[in-house]
């Protein structure tokens, strides 16, 4: 692959990365499962596919900037990665704040179970004052 083809098939991988972290993004705010989990499945594919590409566009772009004349192919690359680093740490971000509401969910409702705090119901659907144990698969 000659270096035209190289960068343009870099470009490609990397718009379409650009896209589907834009679409985490969506997925994320919405907290929807299913859609995070195809979107990690085509996030993975595309990943996979640029780390093909990654020692021979590592070398391009090395040589492009040992050189004072970068052409525009290289730099609409250099700003391509630059937005999807960029989307990828926002969305790591939102990843990270998700986690951080969920423990300290847990915690309160952890905390509200050792004080009796929590209501549960009997297998025929009358309220139980305290925690109440349970075999799995027995309601």
């Amino acid at each position: 692959m000659d270096r035209s083809e190289l960068l343009e098939n870099a470009v490609s991988r990397f718009s379409a990365l650009s896209s589907v972290l834009d679409d985490e993004q969506a997925a994320l705010a919405a907290r929807d499962e299913a859609a995070m989990s195809a979107i990690a499945r085509r996030k993975q594919s595309l990943l996979d596919e640029i780390a093909q590409l990654e020692p021979q566009l590592t070398q391009v772009l090395e040589e492009a900037a040992t050189t004072s004349q970068a052409d525009s192919a290289v730099t609409g690359l250099r700003d391509l990665l630059a937005e999807c680093r960029s989307k990828n740490q926002l969305n790591g971000q939102l990843v990270a704040s998700g986690l951080n509401v969920m423990e300290k969910s847990i915690a309160m409702l952890e905390s509200l179970m050792q004080i009796g705090r929590v209501r549960t119901y009997d297998a025929e659907g009358r309220r139980e004052r305290g925690v109440a144990k349970r075999n799995i698969g027995i309601a």
